[in-house]
């Protein structure tokens, strides 16, 4: 629950479990608008991450940009019990 909690609030993690390697592959993924230059795509597969699970990662955050942007032109007003990103 400590490593959730720490994620929620924008932490990183530091070690070298999957969940760490899977964060800053997100992040870069952000970063980079989805163009990972060559060495870090090699990386995130020497990682085990999958032509599959990169595709999911992928349509993940799709999908959470999507209904971020929705929300905001909704105005829907954001649940207390998640913190925005930044």
């Amino acid at each position: 629950m400590a490593m959730i909690e720490r994620i929620a609030r924008g932490g990183l993690l530091e070690d070298d479990s999957r969940a760490a390697k899977l964060q800053r592959l997100t992040r870069r993924l952000v970063e980079t608008g989805g163009a990972l230059p060559d060495v870090e795509l090699a990386q995130a597969r020497d990682d085990g991450f999958d032509n599959a699970q990169l595709v999911a990662i992928v349509a993940e955050i799709a999908h959470c940009h999507f209904t971020n942007s929705f929300n905001r032109l909704a105005r829907t007003e954001p649940d207390a019990h998640f913190p925005a990103w930044p």
